[in-house]
Formats: C-alpha cells, sequence, structure tokens
C-alpha cells in the first residue's frame, strides 16, 4: 500500500526513483547553476504562478528495493495556491493550507493534522520554484516523445544532508509546463510523477480541500491536532 507520498505530502517528498542507495550517490551530480537551465525553471516558475489554480492527472510510480515494492498507481490533484486535494486510489490527502488531512481507504480512516510544512518536503506548491534556494541544476538537454519537444534539467541538492539526492525534471519545451520529474531518494528509493492531463485555471470551490465526517461517515477519525 502506497503511503503519504513526499512529493505531494509528508512522505518525500513525494517521490523517487532505481537501484542501490551508493549507486545513486555516485551518479554525476549538477555541479553548478547552469544559465540556460535557470531561464528555463524562471519561465517555467512564471507560467505557474499565473494560474490561479490547476489540475492534473498523473500517474505515480514507486520503486523501493528496500521495502520490495514496485508499484504503479493512477491519480489526480487539484491546486490553488497553499490548498491541494490529491487522490490515489487507496489515499486522498486534502489541505487549506492549514489543516492536513488524510485517508487511508484499507484502514478506512481518517487523520487530522495541522500542516506544517517540513523544510525537505516537495509539495505542489513548491516544485516549480524549489530551485532558487538549495539546489544546483543543470541543462541535460531535449528530447523528442509523440512530436512534443521537451527540456530535460537535473537538480542537486547543495546541502548533502537531504533525503533526497537528486531531481529529474521533463517540461513541455513550447508550453513550459512540467511533463514529469523523478526523484532520487538517499535510501535508493525513487518516485516519479508523470502529468497525463493538464488543465490551467479550472474553477475550484475550495470546500474541496477539506474533509469531514459526512463524506466518510464509517471511518475511524484521528485529530492530532
Amino acid at each position: 500500500m502506497i503511503q503519504k507520498p513526499n512529493f505531494w505530502s509528508r512522505a518525500f517528498v513525494i517521490t523517487t526513483w532505481i537501484g542501490a542507495c551508493v549507486y545513486f550517490q555516485t551518479l554525476a551530480q549538477p555541479t553548478k547553476k547552469d544559465a540556460k537551465a535557470f531561464a528555463i525553471l524562471e519561465a517555467v516558475n512564471q507560467k505557474y504562478k499565473s494560474f490561479t489554480s490547476f489540475q492534473a492527472d498523473f500517474t505515480y510510480k514507486l520503486y523501493s528495493p528496500t521495502s520490495k515494492v514496485n508499484e504503479t498507481v493512477a491519480g489526480n490533484i487539484t491546486v490553488k495556491g497553499k490548498k491541494y486535494a490529491l487522490k490515489l486510489e487507496k489515499q486522498e490527502i486534502r489541505t487549506d493550507g492549514k489543516t492536513i488531512w488524510t485517508y487511508l481507504k484499507d484502514a478506512n480512516e481518517v487523520t487530522i493534522a495541522d500542516y506544517e510544512k517540513d523544510d525537505d518536503e516537495i509539495t505542489p506548491e513548491n516544485i516549480f520554484e524549489i530551485y532558487k534556494k538549495g539546489f544546483k541544476y543543470i541543462y541535460t538537454g531535449e528530447t523528442k516523445e509523440g512530436g512534443v519537444v521537451y527540456d530535460n534539467i537535473e537538480l542537486a541538492p547543495e546541502d548533502r544532508n537531504k533525503k533526497f539526492t537528486k531531481i529529474k525534471i521533463k517540461i513541455d519545451q513550447a508550453q513550459k509546463t512540467i511533463k514529469s520529474w523523478e526523484i532520487y531518494m538517499r535510501n535508493a528509493d525513487r518516485y516519479s510523477y508523470v502529468v497525463n492531463n493538464f488543465v490551467s485555471n479550472p474553477i475550484v470551490n475550495d470546500n474541496i480541500f477539506i474533509m469531514n465526517k459526512s463524506q466518510f461517515p464509517k471511518a475511524e477519525w484521528n485529530d492530532l491536532r
């Protein structure tokens, strides 16, 4: 069962991808802040900042050699400022920026907690601007898939104590939107997200960022605030 993913929420972040820990740590890492990579990341950041909200359908993959897990799950997310609602096959996570609710389907349980940002966490609200502080990055070239040209960028944290060692981001060259990202964890786990459908500026009711007992009346509710 996939637990709270580190890229969208607390376990991450949500995200990482393959092999052994030693292998990952010996991979070539970005050693500078590349000008071309910076220009592309800036354009992407400005593009997402221009949205009042967005929705995306995605595929989430987790490969964990330590836990012997290799899973692929479809999901969707709605983001509006600091608020987001994430839905996977066996869990839902919602936050209004102050409180975070996590529903686990198998346990039929909802956990409520204060939303506290973790500096080691990559979330929907900061993935587009994480490069601004504490990262080196480099442009690794363009690729073409299905007639679409993508720019590829690798980021590495300057702090070697971070839980992850590398992030790879694939960006639609024309649209300046993120197609996919991979996060390589220091423990050899690897997470990836591939965006299958993206909608900018949908009309969003703020109620979708909150959970209440009428939505899951038979669940066990645990309030940790």
